[in-house]
């Protein structure tokens, strides 16, 4: 098996994650003893690394979820020769189908809308107000445990609104393994 340039990164990564977490620290520790212009120094530059990592932390989320969804096809095509789940030294991981569904929108389909929130549970008077919204998350899980269960769907979504959901499911070992 060859040895992917991102396992060295992520080994990197952890690394770096220390020292800047480290240097952190020690900043928030000194950051009140500093003269205003440092202080407001320290308040840009925060600033500036947030947006930093979070561009690179949505850049790989979208990296993950491209992997995930080639593993998920691969595993699907594999069929009867699929293993049960995958171990290296870094994780196991195995896929996972959970149901999705199109949620009603209280302002674009109200009666469905309101349909699903009796449905958990909620009063009219309380659904129909728009106060509340379904956690999508939970929903999905929901809507799998009732289709494993033979069960219909939950009030307001129709079965030609839900599709297929695959991921991948990891279990870390911890580190990158370096």
């Amino acid at each position: 098996m060859q040895k992917t340039p991102l396992k060295e990164t992520l080994a990197d990564v952890e690394k770096l994650h220390s020292q800047l977490f480290s240097h952190l620290l020690e900043t928030k520790e000194r950051v009140s003893k500093l003269e205003l212009r440092d202080v407001c120094t320290v308040g840009y530059c925060a600033k500036e690394i947030a947006k930093l990592l979070k561009d690179l932390r949505i850049e790989y989320d979208k990296l993950s979820e491209l992997a995930q969804r080639i593993a998920c096809l691969r595993w699907v095509q594999l069929q009867e020769d699929a293993p049960e789940k995958i171990e290296t030294e870094l994780y196991k991981c195995r896929p996972d189908l959970q149901m999705s569904a199109n949620i009603p929108s209280h302002s674009k389909e109200p009666e469905k809308y309101i349909e699903l929130l009796k449905w958990i549970g909620v009063e009219e008077a309380v659904a129909s107000t728009g106060l509340l919204r379904v956690h999508w998350p939970t929903l999905k899980e929901v809507i799998t445990e009732q289709q494993s269960l033979g069960k219909p769907l939950p009030a307001g979504i129709s079965a030609d609104k839900t599709h297929a959901h695959y991921t991948i499911k990891y279990r870390s070992k911890g580190g990158s393994g370096e």
